[in-house]
């Protein structure tokens, strides 16, 4: 009995090298289209390069899109199916490793078979090796699917519409060992090896000077604000964008860049009709530093103050301005907390009223003119010598005949 358990230990010696001198953690089975990916171990004496992966299915080569890349001391390799069901050998061509003593230069074969009902979902790549924030791109393979993805601290649910892709991006984390990101949908998960690079990179930054704002306006007055762009991280940000829930002026648009520890003004404008919520969000370098301000504007009627309370506000918080000194109010003119005589209306140029007065007046005194002239139409007036003349020669007349 004992003579046996020797021997058998020293035939384990001998086989355990071998066995685990190259090892790959490859599935059985794949779905059509689905991303295989996989780490390949062992004792290279060589790295495996792309020119050294085949597949074939039978003694056919078969073409497909892949990449290798070592990651640590191991090898990773993803490579996406195709949409045809068969059994395939991925082959490495003259792998170079160390193996139980000896140095083997040999083609190391791997069988796998490809069938049942096609992926949900395709992913590309099928691993990262970065120092800065990364994309990975999903693809819909039937109808449109939520894809739920997980890495370190970053979590995001994802809609990809069906028979398109989606590039995503995703926040690189500083971490020494491999992690993983994974990407899940009902029937498949996969996990994408990440090698993070970035450990002595700092996350940039930006933020508002204020997460939220609540606003309170009377109806027909403008918003008008400025926020502070702050850059509370230790790199400079370049590229901010400014963009809004709702059309408004943003001033300016874009921001070249802002320094470790400064900040940018951002002029707000806006004339709310009603209760609303409006968010202004600013990202810069493909979303690796991004923030959101919300503000909720609360909308009044001026009508529904009293004198007292309208004296409470400024006049430029009603809406309103005060005329200058060559002007008058074209509307409504009241007391408010800043002036004694905010207008709400249009302010008018006083010369442009005085030249409208005289015009009127000139009209005025056009028509009187016009309708006396009208009324004296027709009469004929003598002259004084005329008719002292005409009188004394009626007066004959009566006098010859008063004699007869």
């Amino acid at each position: 009995m004992r003579k046996a358990f020797l021997t058998l230990f020293f035939l384990l010696i001998l086989v355990l090298p071998s066995v685990f001198a190259v090892s790959i953690d490859l599935n059985k089975t794949y779905f059509p289209r689905q991303t295989l990916i996989t780490k390949i171990s062992g004792n290279f004496l060589e790295n495996i390069k792309s020119e050294n992966i085949f597949f074939y299915s039978g003694r056919d080569k078969i073409s497909m899109e892949y990449e290798i890349a070592k990651i640590e001391d191991s090898f990773y390799l993803y490579s996406i199916l195709p949409n045809k069901e068969r059994n395939y050998t991925l082959i490495i061509k003259d792998a170079h490793y160390f193996e139980a003593g000896q140095d083997i230069k040999q083609d190391l074969e791997f069988n796998f078979t490809v069938s049942g009902r096609v992926a949900d979902f395709t992913i590309k790549p099928g691993f990262i090796v970065s120092s800065k924030d990364f994309s990975i791109t999903l693809e819909s393979n039937f109808d449109t699917i939520t894809l739920n993805l997980t890495y370190v601290n970053f979590t995001a649910a994802e809609e990809v519409r069906g028979g398109f892709s989606k590039d995503v991006f995703i926040p690189i984390a500083a971490h020494e060992k491999v992690a993983f990101l994974e990407i899940k949908s009902q029937n498949l998960t996969y996990k994408v090896p990440i090698k993070s690079m970035a450990q002595a990179i700092t996350r940039k930054h930006i933020s508002f000077s204020k997460p939220f704002s609540n606003v309170t306006l009377f109806r027909g007055s403008p918003y008008n604000v400025q926020l502070s762009l702050i850059n509370d991280g230790q790199e400079e940000i370049r590229n901010i964008s400014l963009s809004a829930s709702k059309t408004m002026t943003l001033a300016p648009p874009n921001i070249p860049s802002i320094k470790p520890g400064e900040y940018a003004v951002v002029n707000i404008s806006l004339l709310p009709e009603e209760d609303e919520t409006i968010v202004i969000s600013a990202s810069a370098e493909a979303a690796s530093a991004n923030t959101t301000i919300q503000i909720n504007v609360h909308k009044i009627e001026v009508e529904n103050l009293t004198t007292e309370e309208i004296r409470q506000y400024s006049c430029s918080e009603l809406g309103g301005k005060p005329c200058g000194e060559n002007q008058v109010c074209g509307g409504e003119e009241i007391r408010t907390l800043d002036t004694s005589k905010c207008c709400r209306g249009q302010c008018k140029s006083k010369s442009s009223s005085f030249k409208t007065f005289i015009i009127i007046l000139l009209i005025v005194g056009i028509g009187v003119i016009g309708y006396y002239i009208w009324k004296t139409k027709g009469k004929r007036v003598l002259p004084e010598s005329l008719k002292q003349s005409a009188i004394s020669k009626l007066t004959e007349v009566r006098g010859s005949l008063s004699k007869t």
